[in-house]
């Protein structure tokens, strides 16, 4: 017999956690130690608008973290085939 839309169990509040950790926005003080940069960088960055970044006003910047994760992947170099050395 299957289940009806009543027997579903909601979301626990460990589910809902889990989501607002991942979707909550960042300090530069949490991107600098998460992803080991300085935070002079982040500033640089962000006044060049190198970074994606979510500005609250006129002093007040985070970032979210999918946003970080989607830049970086962008950023990753990947080796030419057949470029690699072999050592003898």
């Amino acid at each position: 017999m299957s289940r009806s839309n009543q027997d579903h169990e909601p979301p626990t509040r460990s589910d809902e956690n889990r989501s607002s950790i991942k979707d909550r926005l960042l300090t530069y003080d949490e991107v600098s130690e998460e992803f080991s940069v300085p935070k002079g960088t982040l500033f640089w960055w962000v006044a060049r608008r190198a970074i994606p970044h979510v500005r609250l006003g006129p002093r007040s910047v985070r970032f979210r973290r999918p946003d970080l994760e989607q830049w970086l992947q962008a950023r990753v170099v990947r080796p030419l085939d057949g470029t690699a050395t072999e050592e003898p």
